[in-house]
């Protein structure tokens, strides 16, 4: 009993879930329709009046504007597409939703998500479609005016009109077309230099680590002969060998932490960065001891602090190592 009151509760669950959508596809359709022209009439208003020189700026006054679209009917045209759609399509939509989720519920249980998006789709057709049928009602009256070519009639007043909205949809067209190609090509360019960039991050890490690692050496062999005496000398290959991943850590992560800013900027559309990379993994020094860029960022890293710091921890390294070194050999700790 309690296995079949919980399929009856599901089975109603899916039947309502289907009213509910069917009943926001309706009124997504319904607001479209219903709201195509005062929809278009506001884009008129924003895109076209509001961009006028000069006298732009008045259209685009708060107080004028409520006006203005008051008097127009705009306002009161997209409150009546939105009320009646909600009330008179959302209903409609409902019922049709329950008729259709008693057949269907058993087989399709999960539904699309619900999106508004066949009501933006005609309200971006609005503007130029509307524009356009304006346009071609205009242009008949100018002709009409000044010629007897063409009868101001009933007939080529809708002909106007229709050649107007057509060609409105056709400039919309073009206008996503040219917005869908510009896109294309920009994320074309942006993947490759997404691309280009983490290239050279890496050759650029590479470069700089094989160039940090004769100055570390060089800074760990002063401070070793320096603690230790020139008889240390002996034990530097294999003390370089066995302890070269960690003395040079910090300094390593410096640099990592350096170029993967520049590239992390690079990636996100920053062209300065991107230059910088560039720059870093094509320019070499043209005179003889003259630094390269690479050279100079290297300088900045091993500063003096940064310096004191990595002969203290080879020191220490050193210490450590050296212990274990004699421990191993069986020689006698001093």
């Amino acid at each position: 009993m309690d296995n079949t009151d919980n399929k009856q509760t599901s089975y109603a669950f899916h039947v309502f879930s289907w009213a509910k959508y069917v009943a926001h596809v309706f009124q997504d359709i319904s607001k479209g329709l219903l709201g195509f022209i005062p929809n278009g009439l506001n884009a008129i208003y924003d895109h076209i009046l509001k961009a006028i020189p000069g006298i732009g700026k008045l259209f685009a006054h708060r107080w004028i504007e409520q006006v203005l679209k008051l008097i127009s009917g705009i306002t009161i045209g997209q409150g009546l597409a939105v009320d009646v759609a909600r009330y008179a399509g959302g209903s409609l939509g409902f019922i049709l939703g329950a008729f259709i989720g008693t057949f269907a519920a058993s087989y399709y249980k999960k539904l699309p998500e619900q999106h508004d998006h066949i009501s933006q789709w005609l309200n971006g057709l609005s503007g130029f479609t509307l524009g356009g049928a304006l346009l071609g009602t205009l242009v008949l009256n100018i002709i009409c005016q000044f010629t007897d070519v063409i009868p101001y009639t009933v007939n080529t007043l809708v002909v106007a009109l229709g050649l107007g909205a057509v060609l409105g949809l056709l400039i919309k067209m073009s206008v996503l077309i040219a917005i869908r190609f510009v896109q294309t090509t920009h994320a074309a360019t942006w993947r490759s230099n997404v691309e280009h960039a983490k290239g050279l991050n890496d050759k650029l890490k590479k470069q700089a680590r094989l160039k940090a690692k004769s100055r570390i050496l060089i800074y760990a062999q002063d401070i070793i002969q320096q603690m230790n005496g020139a008889q240390s000398q002996q034990n530097l290959e294999n003390f370089f060998k066995d302890e070269y991943q960690i003395i040079s850590e910090s300094p390593n992560k410096k640099i990592d932490r350096h170029f993967n800013y520049l590239a992390d900027r690079a990636c996100h559309g920053d062209e300065q960065s991107l230059q910088r990379l560039q720059d870093l993994a094509s320019r070499n020094s043209t005179r003889q001891g003259e630094k390269t860029p690479l050279d100079l960022i290297l300088d900045r890293i091993f500063n003096a602090r940064a310096i004191f710091k990595l002969k203290d921890d080879v020191d220490t390294a050193y210490d450590r190592w050296f212990y274990h070194f004699l421990r191993k050999k069986n020689l006698p700790v001093t």
